[in-house]
């Protein structure tokens, strides 16, 4: 846990508390979540984020907040609403859409309070480069089907993992064909 360490630079006030970046001066913490944090290289693809404004660990309404998306390379995505002002739960969400044609690459998306602009929270979603297929280590061995010339047809399966540019196992929504 990080509960009372120093969490934003030349910040003194601000310190994690219930693992949130909090301004010890008026207890304000923002939290930016997205629903998924990696998504496929297909244009449209889309996730939800959810801006959470806290004061005391309270949820607050009426807060509005600003919410913006920067990304390496640029235009990895965009914003559904660059604005929003929090419900009685003390959050408000947009979607964050892969940009057409699809880019791969990791966006940030940083929400902040209009009224305290100094309170942030920032979040990444990652957009990954297609790196490979590979067949799977242990291949299932499945009983005979039919027998050659009986106008049966047999089956047989393989498995693929698809794999992104650093060998982990790519996010699901990618067409295969």
């Amino acid at each position: 846990a990080c509960d009372a360490q120093a969490c934003q630079t030349g910040s003194p006030t601000f310190l994690c508390r219930s693992s949130l970046c909090t301004d010890t001066t008026s207890g304000l913490a923002i939290e930016v979540t997205p629903a998924r944090t990696r998504l496929p290289a297909v244009a449209g693809t889309a996730t939800a984020v959810t801006v959470t404004v806290t004061g005391d660990g309270e949820p607050l309404s009426g807060m509005d907040v600003t919410i913006a998306a920067s990304s390496s390379p640029a235009g990895v995505g965009s914003l559904s609403a660059t604005t929003g002002t929090t419900g009685a739960d003390g959050t408000v969400t947009v979607a964050f859409t892969v940009a057409t044609p699809a880019v791969p690459g990791v966006a940030t998306v940083t929400a902040g309070l209009a009224a305290v602009p100094q309170i942030t929270g920032s979040a990444t979603v990652t957009v990954p480069r297609l790196d490979s297929f590979q067949l799977s280590e242990s291949p299932v061995q499945h009983k005979v089907m039919g027998a050659k010339g009986s106008a049966w047809n047999e089956f047989g399966w393989i498995q693929v993992q698809v794999l992104d540019d650093v060998g982990g196992a790519y996010p699901d929504g990618l067409p295969v064909r």
